[in-house]
């Protein structure tokens, strides 16, 4: 085989091979959203990071309730309402998310270093997804709160589902 011949078949594979890890690597876009009043609800840990709205806490939750003070829901612009997500392989910080229909959502999910495959994590549900976030890194979206959906986390690179699910709940 002639020199020339190698060369260009080294040549198409390193650009098939580009093309294919950026495919890979991109992130699906996120919606608009409106906004409104959330209630959360926070799994107790120990070594946990504390929300800074008020808590009231049970035996295995944390609920956390952010109030929009108005005269009507319709009549006001409520804030919009955020979110951060410590996640793992094995569980997350935060597993329910619970707001009212129009409220604009916007969640950071933090993948933890230690305990995650260096591969990261994909947060995939039917509304908005993250696309593939690397261990020891961290990616916002945002969303408008129309409908109860489950993020579900995934290893990207095999497809694999994790043993524990995020609920947002829309009422």
């Amino acid at each position: 085989m002639k020199t020339s011949s190698i060369v260009s078949l080294v040549a198409v594979v390193v650009v098939v091979l580009g093309g294919a890890y950026w495919f890979v690597q991109r992130g699906p876009s996120v919606a608009t959203p409106n906004y409104r009043p959330v209630t959360t609800t926070v799994p107790t840990q120990p070594s946990s990071a504390t929300q800074t709205s008020p808590a009231q806490t049970s035996s295995s939750t944390s609920q956390v309730t952010a109030q929009h003070v108005g005269t009507s829901s319709a009549a006001t612009t409520p804030k919009p309402q955020n979110f951060s997500v410590q996640a793992s392989d094995t569980k997350a910080n935060l597993t329910t998310i619970t707001v009212a229909k129009g409220t604009l959502v916007a969640i950071t999910f933090s993948v933890d270093a230690n305990n995650t495959y260096h591969g990261g994590l994909d947060f995939r549900s039917s509304v908005v997804n993250t696309g593939t976030i690397l261990s020891g890194k961290s990616k916002t979206i945002s969303f408008t709160a129309a409908t109860s959906f489950v993020f579900t986390p995934y290893w990207p690179s095999t497809n694999t589902k994790k043993p524990y699910t995020i609920s947002v709940v829309v009422k």
